[in-house]
């Protein structure tokens, strides 16, 4: 199995202008949340930390179905959300729907939660969209709640295709943080 080159990951998102590193379980994630994001952070091939977008961490999974490929795990923090509310999956849970033609995107909408509302509404999305080239990196996307987080998934074959769609998924945060801030899911939840 091949490991994912999570260095050039790294160097790929620093120059696109986005800070990052490697992460470090115990001093980047806080200590009550590490139980959750484990099953996302703690894979084979590590983490990514990121500092200054709306994605928090970047989770490697390597998968071997008819070849190997990684699943991504783009992590949102965020203490209002539990896997176990309907309604922050009514809220968050979405993915692409589309057609190509040429290799171009030729139609393109947004099915589930209302989130899919505010993507379908965003320019810059679509301005993201229309600059990936064709493949699994955007075929793949989608957005779901998970306890304390929201993920944005997508699968690649290599570090040059997150770097890819990595504008198209920081947009995508900042559109769940927008929407966060409108909606009241509950207390904070104590952990």
């Amino acid at each position: 199995m091949p490991i994912f080159q999570i260095d050039s990951l790294i160097d790929g998102l620093t120059n696109t202008g986005v800070h990052c590193r490697r992460g470090i379980l115990n001093s980047d994630v806080d200590k009550t949340l590490q139980p959750y994001y484990e099953r996302w952070l703690c894979n084979r091939d590590g983490f990514v930390n990121v500092d200054d977008s709306s994605i928090d961490y970047i989770g490697i999974e390597e998968v071997m179905r008819m070849g190997p490929f990684f699943d991504i795990f783009c992590l949102l923090k965020n203490p209002n959300i539990i896997d176990s509310d309907r309604n922050a999956h009514d809220l968050v849970s979405c993915y692409p729907q589309f057609s190509f033609r040429n290799k171009k995107i030729v139609s393109l909408g947004w099915t589930g939660g209302l989130l899919s509302h505010y993507l379908a509404k965003d320019n810059s999305i679509s301005e993201s969209i229309a600059r990936i080239p064709p493949g699994e990196e955007f075929a793949k996307l989608f957005v779901r709640a998970a306890d304390f987080c929201c993920i944005i998934q997508t699968q690649v074959w290599e570090p040059l295709g997150l770097v890819s769609v990595y504008p198209l998924i920081s947009q995508i945060g900042n559109n769940i943080k927008n929407l966060l801030k409108l909606i009241h899911l509950g207390e904070t939840t104590e952990i």
